[in-house]
């Protein structure tokens, strides 16, 4: 599933500003350019993964764009589909690294440890809220439509 530049920033909830600004600093999306750049669900969830490091934890976008390959390859993997019990742990220095379960010696530094399902279940909620509503029903019945060939049917 491929997502328009409009329908990220409405899923993933950042302004045009933002993710133009973003695109200078993370290398994974710097090239989605031109009329219609189209990005994945995994590239979606790691600008979600983003938007709560640089929102709620401060954490400046040029940091993480040096380590954001790291990033974007992790929510990439086959493996965040069936996310639970699995983190993220981002440094200081903007490092990533996925972790399934966490131990007391996974964290040789100090870092932010982030649950995968929560940039999950906020994804699938947005995409949930962006169905088309149901077809309507036709007001008219429906009419049998023949071919004619020669005037006759």
């Amino acid at each position: 599933m491929k997502f328009t530049p409009a329908q990220t920033i409405t899923i993933a909830r950042l302004t045009p500003e933002t993710l133009r600004y973003w695109k200078k600093h993370l290398p994974p999306i710097a090239d989605k350019r031109g009329h219609a750049p189209c990005y994945s669900r995994a590239e979606v969830l790691a600008l979600l993964v983003i938007r709560c490091l640089v929102r709620d934890f401060k954490m400046d976008v040029s940091v993480l764009g040096q380590h954001s390959e790291q990033l974007f390859q992790i929510c990439s993997s086959a493996q965040w589909v069936q996310s639970n019990k699995r983190f993220l742990v981002v440094t200081a220095a903007g490092s990533v690294t996925a972790y399934r379960g966490l131990t007391e010696g996974d964290f040789p530094e100090p870092g932010v440890v982030f649950p995968i399902d929560v940039a999950v279940r906020e994804l699938e909620k947005q995409l949930n809220e962006q169905d088309s509503p149901p077809q309507r029903e036709l007001t008219l019945p429906p009419v049998v439509v023949g071919k004619t060939v020669g005037g006759v049917r």
